[in-house]
This record gives structure tokens, C-alpha cells and sequence, in this order.
């Protein structure tokens, strides 16, 4: 069997990501190269189910790749992620992140309200346009919100789905950090 060497940054990573008294370094590395792999589930993690689309212009799954299913009433902790593509009110966003989906969701919520006040929770949004203290205005609507952190607009999210039938798909990745939930794994979060 051929060897390879690994620094030891990558194999702390490694080590992280490891099941304890179950996997080793090549089962491990097998795993990150399966969730890689279209039609591949990694082992051990069940691949997402098909899903219907919320709306006729959002897409069931935002690429083809199979990715770990999110649970909106079970959100992991979503700390040192990357949203790789984002569908949020029929629209696909450019250059997504987390608070450009929580400012889409604003935009469909007000635009439904037609003037009248809302008060989601999970996000402090006032009349005017701000950029100070962490506020970002909300598009040309006449309101700002205050930017949130990856766990606090995925909060959000599922509140706008819920509350004001927003529709929401999101794929991400946890970076490859050791703090991060799932080292490495690309995930979707659809509500």
C-alpha cells in the first residue's frame, strides 16, 4: 500500500474530523473524497432526500452534488461556514453570504407587508438607511438591518419561511478549522 505524509496542521484536521475509536486517517480521508463525488454520499452520512421545489423558481437543491441534509428545527452550529450558492425568495443571490440571504428574505417580507410595520424576531431592522453600529440598508426599501452572525440568520431564515412563507435554499461548507461543527462538510439548509 502506498504512503503518503501529511504535516501536522493536516493531520490535527484530520484527527478532527475523525470518529472516535472508529475511523483512521485513510478512513477519514476516504470520507471527504466520497462527499466530493457526485452520487456519492459519504460514508456513514446519509445523503439529503430528493426535495420539491417551494417555488416554481427555486430549484429542489442548488447543485447536484449530494450534501448532508440541514433539519430547520435541528440547525447545528453553523460558526466558520461558507454559503457556496443561496436561493432565497425565488431568486438566486450573487456573491451569497449569510446576511445577503437574510437581506433577501427582508426584501420579499417588507415588499409583502406593503407599508405595514414588521417585527420579525432574530433581527433588529429599523426605518432609514443606516450603515452604522453593523446595519445594512435593505435594498431601496427605506429600512436597515443589523448584520448577524451564520446561526443567527439561519434562525432568522427558518422564521421567515414559517412566518412569512419566504422560501429558502442554502449550501455551505464548514471552513477547515477545528472550532467548526463539521470540518470540511458541504451541507443544505432548504426551508
Amino acid at each position: 500500500m502506498p504512503q503518503i505524509e501529511v504535516s501536522e496542521a493536516v493531520y490535527r484536521q484530520l484527527q478532527a474530523l475523525a470518529k472516535p475509536f472508529e475511523d483512521t486517517p485513510n478512513s477519514v480521508i476516504e470520507r471527504l473524497l466520497a462527499a466530493r463525488q457526485p452520487g456519492k454520499a459519504p460514508a456513514g452520512v446519509q445523503a439529503g432526500p430528493e426535495r420539491r421545489s417551494y417555488a416554481a423558481s427555486t430549484p429542489a437543491s442548488v447543485a447536484p452534488t449530494p450534501a448532508l441534509a440541514v433539519a430547520a428545527d435541528a440547525l447545528p452550529d453553523l460558526s466558520f461556514t461558507k454559503v457556496i450558492s443561496a436561493w432565497v425568495a425565488g431568486e438566486q443571490l450573487a456573491k451569497p453570504n449569510w446576511n445577503r440571504c437574510v437581506e433577501q428574505a427582508l426584501r420579499a417580507i417588507l415588499a409583502a407587508a406593503e407599508g405595514a410595520p414588521v417585527a420579525p424576531s432574530h433581527v433588529n431592522i429599523k426605518k432609514g438607511l443606516s450603515r452604522q453600529e453593523g446595519y445594512k440598508p435593505v435594498g431601496e426599501t427605506g429600512y436597515s438591518f443589523q448584520g448577524l452572525s451564520a446561526n443567527d440568520a439561519a434562525r432568522f431564515l427558518v422564521e421567515a419561511r414559517r412566518s412569512y412563507d419566504v422560501p429558502t435554499v442554502i449550501r455551505f461548507r464548514w471552513r477547515l478549522k477545528p472550532q467548526a461543527a463539521k470540518p470540511g462538510v458541504t451541507a443544505e439548509l432548504a426551508i
